[in-house]
């Protein structure tokens, strides 16, 4: 018991430092975060555009346009050249996915790079 009164003097001691600093922290499922919360967003629908972008429809129906060419030189994402394996993409659970779910991108990334369809 005296070990979580501890933990949680601890937990107000540090927020209370933070805020102080003027600077922002959250805490999530246990975790603290520096920062501003980012809203945790799911994909529901995706579509491949042309010139290598993406339609993306959010959990919280917002639409974006992603444009994907920038990423095609990174290592994990060369493959994704060919124009018929980047048309193959698709959602599985909350994630753009390809190949199977070998490939994926984040959703945060998508929400927070894209632009508004």
């Amino acid at each position: 018991f005296n070990a979580c009164l501890a933990v949680l003097y601890m937990i107000q001691y540090s927020w209370t430092a933070i805020k102080e600093a003027g600077r922002v922290m959250y805490i999530r499922d246990g975790i603290a975060y520096a920062g501003e919360p980012v809203p945790e967003v799911r994909v529901k629908s995706v579509r491949p555009l042309a010139d290598y972008k993406l339609w993306v429809r959010f959990s919280d129906n917002v639409e974006k346009i992603f444009d994907f060419k920038p990423l095609l030189e990174a290592p994990c994402y060369v493959s994704l050249k060919d124009e018929s394996l980047f048309n193959s993409v698709y959602v599985d659970y909350g994630f753009p996915v390809w190949q199977d779910g070998e490939i994926d991108i984040s959703p945060e990334t998508l929400y927070s790079q894209g632009y508004q369809a």
